[in-house]
C-alpha cells in the first residue's frame, strides 16, 4: 500500500510539477513618450510568440536614461535621438536605429493653420518640448534654421506626449512635434519642416548590457517587416500623414 501511494505521488509530481509553475517576469521596455501610439500593437505582436508580459515605461528620453542610471529595472531602451542613447551606453549595448521621423506643426482640430515658421510668432500660445527633450532640440534647430526667433508665446512641455495633450485640449494654439503626432484624430497638420531644417530624427533601440536572450528577440521584432509596417502606418517614417 505505501508503495502504491509513492507511485501515485510521483505520477502527480510529473504531471503537475512541484509547487507553483514558474512565471516568467515581465519584459520591461523604457520607451520615448512619442512612441505611445504603437505600444499596444507591439504588445500584441510580442504576446503572439512569447509568454512574458511586455511592459512599457513611457517618458522623455532624458528621464528614462536618468532612471536606468539610477538602477531602474529594464530590458530594452528606446530613445527618440542618438544623444540620449549615447548617454546610456555604459548600461546598454547593441544600439541600432529602428524608426525615423519628420518634424511638423500641429494645431487643434478646426483652428487656423499657420503656413510657415515665421507665422508661429503670431500665435498666443506655442508649445515646444523642453530643450533637454529630443523633440525640443529638433524644434529649436528647425526654428533657428528658418530664422524664426523664440518669443514670449512659447510654453515648454516636459515631453512630446504632454505637448500633444495640450493641442488636443486647445490649451495651446499649436505645437512643434513629430509627424506621428499629426495622426491623432483630435489635431490637424499645419505644415512640415523640410528634412534639412533639423538633424535627422532617429529612434534607437538597445538592450541592457548582459540582458537575457529575450531582449534580442524584442530587438529582432522591431526589425521585422510586420513591425516596420506598424511604425510606418503610425508616422514613424519619412512619409508624412
Amino acid at each position: 500500500m505505501p508503495l502504491r501511494r509513492d507511485v501515485c505521488a510521483l505520477a502527480l509530481t510529473l504531471l503537475f510539477g512541484c509547487g507553483e509553475a514558474r512565471v516568467e517576469p515581465p519584459m520591461r521596455v523604457l520607451a520615448a513618450a512619442s512612441l505611445a501610439p504603437v505600444t499596444e500593437a507591439l504588445r500584441a505582436r510580442w504576446a503572439a510568440t512569447h509568454e512574458s508580459e511586455l511592459v512599457f515605461e513611457l517618458g522623455p528620453s532624458s528621464r528614462l536614461v536618468r532612471q536606468l542610471k539610477s538602477g531602474a529595472p529594464f530590458d530594452v531602451l528606446l530613445t527618440a535621438d542618438a544623444a540620449w542613447m549615447d548617454e546610456a551606453r555604459p548600461e546598454v549595448e547593441d544600439a541600432r536605429v529602428f524608426a525615423r521621423g519628420r518634424l511638423v506643426v500641429i494645431v487643434p482640430r478646426g483652428r487656423p493653420r499657420p503656413t510657415n515658421a515665421a507665422a508661429l510668432a503670431d500665435l498666443p500660445r506655442l508649445a515646444l518640448c523642453a530643450p533637454q527633450v529630443p523633440c525640443g532640440r529638433y524644434a529649436r534647430a528647425a526654428l533657428a534654421h528658418e530664422e524664426a526667433p523664440l518669443g514670449p508665446n512659447v510654453i515648454e512641455a516636459p515631453s512630446a506626449s504632454v505637448a500633444l495633450r495640450w493641442v488636443r485640449s486647445s490649451e495651446v494654439d499649436a505645437a512643434v512635434l513629430y509627424a506621428s503626432d499629426a495622426r491623432d484624430a483630435e489635431v490637424e497638420l499645419a505644415f512640415a519642416f523640410d528634412a534639412d531644417a533639423h538633424p535627422p530624427i532617429e529612434y534607437l533601440a538597445a538592450k541592457r548590457r548582459g540582458a537575457e536572450a529575450r531582449a534580442d528577440a524584442f530587438l529582432a521584432l522591431l526589425a521585422s517587416d510586420e513591425v516596420r509596417a506598424i511604425l510606418r502606418d503610425a508616422g514613424f517614417a519619412e512619409e508624412l500623414p
